[in-house]
């Protein structure tokens, strides 16, 4: 299975180049592009329109050719890139703006070989207490959107479980439970009239949510195409490596042998490289393969099917 990373942090403190050298001398042969941190979420609310994701194609295709030279020069694959977030706000003009940089996120993914962009589904805050209904006809409208883009440009969106925040605790929001979930899913695809849409399971969020792992990924089946890997201590959505949080690691590793997972296994965790000195990442992101390498080999082992 291909092993993933996520660019943030590691882009940010090293360069495009060094950073892919050092995901490749460490094992890492999949890349989960940050192209969300083109445009923070403060920007985004804010209605600000001077990232490089609302510029002319050819001025968003110079920007990121070092990524796709650089990736293609150390063979990793750029496999999931991340859709800035939030998805809904309030302003009607940072609204329409917003759209025209997920837009051109699609595109970008086009260029750099990319068939799957994770979106988080649009959602309010818990206080707002808005509808299941009221909130799947504001997703249907905001992901029809973009369906003939998706088609154009042969890109997927993946939807991703999510949650909110109420009086300093964390609560489900949109998707967190996977038979919704699966509704946004197969509802969306029915009305594109083909697979345009499927879900990456951010493995955080479902802890945080008090969800169990394994009867997530069982529910969502193959619909999962992606993965945030990353653990915490069930408060906070802390993304550090596995086996630092709470998160079974082995219910996760059973469900997605059952549900016979073949996609990469990309870990989300750039909160362990902030904890650790510059000097000491190589040995962490050693520490993070080894990890996917033990993920792989127990999902493909056939172990949990005997088992079964």
């Amino acid at each position: 299975m291909l092993l993933g990373l996520q660019s943030g942090v590691l882009f940010e403190t090293l360069g495009v180049y060094d950073g892919l050298k050092l995901m490749k001398e460490t094992g890492f042969d999949a890349l989960d592009f940050n192209l969300n941190n083109e445009l923070p979420g403060d920007d985004i609310r804010g209605g600000k329109t001077d990232s490089i994701l609302y510029q002319k194609d050819e001025d968003i295709y110079h920007h990121l050719l070092p990524l796709k030279t650089h990736s293609e020069h150390f063979g990793i694959m750029i496999h999931q890139i991340h859709a800035p977030f939030p998805t809904r706000v309030d302003d009607a003009d940072a609204q329409k703006a917003l759209m025209i940089a997920i837009e051109n996120t699609v595109k970008a993914a086009a260029f750099l070989g990319c068939d799957k962009v994770v979106v988080h589904p649009q959602y309010y805050p818990y206080i707002d207490d808005i509808s299941q209904e009221k909130e799947w006809e504001m997703n249907r409208e905001f992901f029809c959107h973009f369906i003939p883009m998706l088609k154009k440009h042969r890109v997927s969106f993946c939807l991703e479980n999510m949650f909110t925040r109420f009086r300093g605790r964390i609560v489900a929001s949109v998707c967190a439970d996977a038979k919704e979930a699966c509704f946004y899913i197969d509802q969306l695809n029915e009305l594109a009239g083909e697979k345009c849409f499927s879900f990456c399971l951010d493995t955080g969020h479902v802890n945080l949510c008090s969800k169990d792992i394994r009867e997530t990924i069982l529910a969502l089946g193959n619909r999962i195409e992606a993965l945030h890997i990353h653990d915490n201590d069930g408060l906070d959505d802390q993304h550090v490596m596995p086996y630092t949080g709470i998160i079974d690691w082995e219910r996760f590793c059973e469900g997605l042998a059952m549900i016979n997972y073949q996609g990469a296994l990309c870990f989300e965790t750039f909160n362990s490289l902030n904890k650790f000195p510059l000097s000491l990442w190589r040995d962490c992101l050693h520490t993070i393969n080894n990890t996917g390498k033990l993920f792989s080999e127990r999902i493909t082992s056939g172990a949990f099917l005997t088992k079964a």
